[in-house]
């Protein structure tokens, strides 16, 4: 009876103890992360504090974001919530385009899925290809955000656009 008690007694104790070492752990991750981020909150107080003129914070932190998810792989990108609202305007059926899903990659208009009974999707085009001039003006080599693409690529129903895909 005392062996099996004192077994038990181990038994928890030992689970105890890697539980508080787990726990330890964790939490130096989380601190660690913490105090990364704290540095970007650091110097963005000390812009808006002490930094001589006005800045416009906000676009600050838009290329910054941008910036930062530039550094992963070519298929993380960031959108704002006007660019957001942008490429799914299109999908929602709020005006005529030449029906793709695209994307920016470094500075061309690469297809990501022409849309079902859409007018690319129709004409052959395919997810990968990339569009290099609409309508005369040169897309591929140019640094166009989606707003100024989807411009290039939207008109009137029946409206006519006429692409070079490569």
């Amino acid at each position: 009876m005392f062996k099996k008690r004192t077994h038990n007694l181990l038994y928890v104790a030992t689970i105890f103890l890697v539980g508080i070492l787990l726990g330890q752990t964790l939490l130096k991750k989380n601190s660690a992360a913490r105090v990364e981020s704290s540095k970007i909150s650091t110097i963005l107080q000390y812009i808006m504090t002490d930094y001589v003129d006005s800045v416009a914070l906000n676009q600050m932190e838009e290329r910054a974001i941008e910036e930062m998810i530039s550094t992963l792989d070519p298929h993380s990108s960031y959108i704002s919530k006007e660019d957001y609202h942008a490429m799914n305007d299109p999908l929602l059926g709020k005006f005529d385009g030449i029906g793709v899903q695209f994307r920016m990659v470094e500075d061309s208009v690469v297809v990501i899925m022409p849309l079902e009974n859409g007018p690319s999707k129709k004409a052959g085009i395919l997810a990968g290809d990339r569009i290099v001039i609409a309508d005369a003006d040169t897309l591929a080599g140019k640094k166009y955000n989606s707003i100024d693409i989807q411009e290039r690529l939207k008109g009137e129903r029946g409206s006519l656009v006429t692409l070079l895909v490569k």
